[in-house]
């Protein structure tokens, strides 16, 4: 498979000034619209660049969703490392980069569900990555936190442009069941474990759903 292309589409240029321009609300509904609107007829997946056309990264944010039905096919090992260098182009604090990926496959997959209760549908996902946060990285834990956030968005969204589901299932709230996973794959101390996601092809494919909502768009003041 290969990997969706990112195109801009004029309505998406940045202006002369360096900003992003639209002429109107209508216009800046339209142009965050376009790309989800083109991908429904895939069912809301990603469309690979086939030469015939290119999923926008628009289209990608707009109708990925959090999957949690999968089909049990593995997920190839390139297809892993185009997930795992999305979420490493991501921007950090002070390029602090504080992200570390413990990549779990087969029988190993099972630990999601053997500690985090509600999880039994990650059995048939065809691998799993466990995010960490370096905690000694320069500007402190917080800023950490936040820039490896950025990580995993990009690993979602790389997932779903890829064809993939994914869902980001919580640990770093859950210091007893991060104890668990610090355990059983050898994390050094000062590994937080943040999140792991659970990733498969999908068995379902949810439609994109529309959450724009202008009332919380506020110009130059509340």
């Amino acid at each position: 498979m290969k990997t969706a292309t990112f195109v801009t589409t004029p309505a998406e240029a940045p202006a002369a000034g360096g900003g992003m321009f639209f002429a109107d609300r209508r216009r800046f509904l339209q142009a965050l619209g376009t790309g989800a609107l083109a991908l429904a007829a895939t069912g809301g997946r990603a469309e690979a660049d086939t030469g015939g056309g290119a999923a926008t990264a628009l289209g990608v944010i707009r109708s990925r969703r959090s999957i949690r039905e999968y089909t049990g096919e593995p997920v190839p090992q390139k297809d892993l490392q185009e997930i795992l260098a999305a979420g490493m182009s991501a921007p950090s604090a002070k390029n602090s980069r504080p992200w570390h990926f413990v990549v779990l496959t087969g029988s190993r997959i099972g630990l999601i569900s053997r500690s985090i209760p509600l999880t039994a549908y990650t059995a048939k996902a065809g691998a799993a990555v466990l995010v960490c946060v370096d905690t000694t990285v320069e500007p402190g834990r917080e800023q950490a936190m936040l820039s490896t956030a950025c990580c995993v968005e990009n690993m979602l969204l790389a997932a779903h442009a890829l064809g993939y589901g994914s869902v980001w299932v919580d640990l770093a709230a859950k210091p007893d069941i991060a104890q668990i996973w610090r355990e059983a794959l050898r994390l050094p101390a000062e590994m937080l474990p943040l999140c792991v996601l659970p990733i498969g092809r999908p068995a379902v494919t949810p439609p994109p759903q529309e959450r724009v909502d202008a009332s919380r768009i506020h110009y130059d003041s509340w």
